[in-house]
């Protein structure tokens, strides 16, 4: 019967006509049988393709933008303790930490922009770099931004701390109390000078750890064998001063290594401070304080553009 029905439906003319645009023989099956036309499968998408990763600066460029990143790095943290000290934050502050790691993380965070101008300055036409620079910076209030040049900050901040920086350091140093670089330091007794065992211990911790107010290190071939006075902390007339005032006794006193210009500036500025007639000026450090620490690497750049291919390739 099925064959019968079959051959009626193909050799009479009926309203329902043939489907002329059946493009498989599974159409044809479906109109012969009398079964409704199936729905059409949707197409596959494919994915789009992931934009390829951009091109690797050359060397020159990178190496030029090191040395600026790392240029910025020094200036910032000296132009920073400069204004600290405007504002009278010492190292011997409680806030002298906080201030330097904040300071730290600012300067690295500039070191970063500088390298990425230099850089692209260098690999791109210069409009096109100034064009780009300027963008950055004017977008760095809004939160993607404003997060990843945070990022930069915080880890020059632990590179710093890691390679034995100390934060502290980046304030300058009062005269009347321990120095920026202060490590190690032996007993002593007031008013009363250092001996000659004791000198000898003295010139030990400064060449190895520097003076303790301005970080001065010795250098090679150029430096006396024995260059380091046993500095008393706090100054004798300071404490004195501070004992004969507040009716207490005259503090636990300090042998720490100390350079010899910094121990002649000590003595005007310990009477000026017993008589509290001028402020007590503070003392930077010194160039030959800077070490590991103060070398700036751009991994924190090289992060955050692993990062962002990442999520580009994503």
């Amino acid at each position: 019967t099925s064959q019968t029905n079959v051959k009626n439906k193909v050799g009479t003319t009926t309203s329902e006509e043939m489907p002329v645009n059946a493009s498989s023989w599974g159409e044809w099956r479906d109109w012969l049988i009398g079964r409704p036309p199936r729905p059409a499968l949707p197409t596959p998408t494919r994915p789009p393709p992931a934009s390829p990763s951009p091109p690797p600066p050359p060397l020159h460029a990178s190496v030029a933008g090191w040395a600026s990143g790392a240029a910025t790095f020094v200036a910032g943290i000296r132009t920073s303790g400069a204004v600290l000290a405007k504002i009278s934050v010492a190292a011997h502050h409680k806030l002298g930490p906080l201030a330097g790691a904040v300071c730290v993380a600012a300067s690295g965070a500039a070191a970063s922009i500088s390298y990425c101008t230099v850089e692209a300055a260098i690999t791109k036409p210069l409009a096109v770099a100034w064009e780009e620079t300027t963008e950055a910076l004017l977008s760095i209030t809004e939160p993607d931004a404003a997060l990843r040049l945070t990022s930069h900050g915080v880890t020059a901040a632990v590179w710093f701390r890691m390679v034995g920086g100390r934060f502290r350091t980046v304030c300058h140093s009062s005269l009347m109390f321990p120095g920026a670089h202060a490590c190690e330091s032996i007993p002593a007794r007031p008013h009363i000078y250092a001996t000659t065992k004791e000198r000898d211990l003295i010139n030990q911790l400064g060449r190895t750890h520097g003076c303790h107010t301005c970080g001065h290190r010795p250098v090679i071939g150029s430096w006396p064998s024995r260059s380091y006075n046993a500095d008393h902390q706090p100054p004798n007339k300071y404490a004195a001063a501070v004992a004969s005032a507040s009716y207490f006794k005259t503090p636990a006193v300090r042998f720490y290594p100390q350079c010899t210009v910094c121990s002649s500036d000590q003595g005007g500025a310990a009477m000026a401070a017993a008589k509290r007639s001028t402020r007590v000026p503070l003392k930077p450090s010194h160039p030959t304080a800077f070490g590991l620490a103060h070398l700036w690497l751009p991994h924190s750049v090289f992060i955050d553009r692993a990062v962002t291919n990442g999520k580009n390739k994503t």
